[in-house]
C-alpha cells in the first residue's frame, strides 16, 4: 500500500481532470493513471506505459511557464481552469497581482 500523504490529493486532482474532460474516466488510461499514483511507474507493464505516455503524461506532465519546474498534480486542475500553466507559487503570484 502506498503511504504517500499526497495520494488522496493526487487522486482527487485526477478525478477533477477527468470531470473537466482531459481524461476519460471510462478509459483504460484513467485506470492506469490510478495505478501509477498508487504503485508508481515501475508497476506498469510495457503496454500500460505506452498508454500512460500517450494519454496521461501529456495531461499531468506539465511544467511551469515561468520557472520550468513540474506543476504539482494537485495544482493542475487550477492551472487548466485558469488557462495558465503555472506552479502553485507562480499561480499564487499571478492571482495576487490581479
Amino acid at each position: 500500500m502506498n503511504t504517500d500523504p499526497e495520494l488522496g490529493d493526487n487522486l482527487e486532482a485526477l478525478s477533477t481532470l477527468a470531470d473537466m474532460g482531459y481524461i476519460d474516466k471510462d478509459s483504460a488510461a484513467f485506470g492506469i493513471a490510478q495505478q501509477y499514483f498508487h504503485e508508481g511507474f515501475d508497476s506498469l507493464s510495457e503496454k500500460q506505459r505506452a498508454i500512460f505516455n500517450k494519454h496521461i503524461s501529456p495531461v499531468i506532465g506539465k511544467a511551469c511557464g515561468v520557472c520550468g519546474e513540474g506543476i504539482e498534480m494537485s495544482a493542475l486542475p487550477n492551472a487548466y481552469e485558469e488557462g495558465k500553466m503555472l506552479c502553485s507559487y507562480h499561480m499564487y503570484q499571478f492571482q495576487k497581482d490581479d
